[in-house]
């Protein structure tokens, strides 16, 4: 997390958002995990039943963690998104229209 909320930080002025989706058999795990990481502010979303969650068989998710880059159209354009830290910040820069 350290590194995905430096990218936070990076592109706050840009039309990015950042959305986290946990696996977490644990609702109340999550809940602390989030407070405790400290992104209790960003999109954050619990799939029930994660392991077998439609959700992740229609991304495509068959490991965590698992990074996807979306357009401002829905699009995906990055199924296989690098971590952050390990190149995403580029792929993210790449893709930034700068108005």
């Amino acid at each position: 997390m350290p590194e995905s909320k430096k990218l936070i930080k990076e592109f706050k002025e840009d039309n990015i958002e950042f959305i986290y989706i946990s696996l977490n058999d644990q609702k109340e795990n999550w809940k602390k995990a989030i407070e405790s990481e400290g992104i209790w502010n960003s999109q954050n979303y619990f799939a029930e039943n994660g392991n077998v969650s439609m959700v992740m068989e229609h991304l495509g998710i068959k490991t965590i963690p698992h990074h996807l880059i979306y357009n401002p159209n829905g699009e995906l354009v990055n199924g296989f998104a690098d971590r952050p830290g390990k190149g995403a910040k580029e792929q993210l820069r790449k893709l930034i229209v700068r108005k």
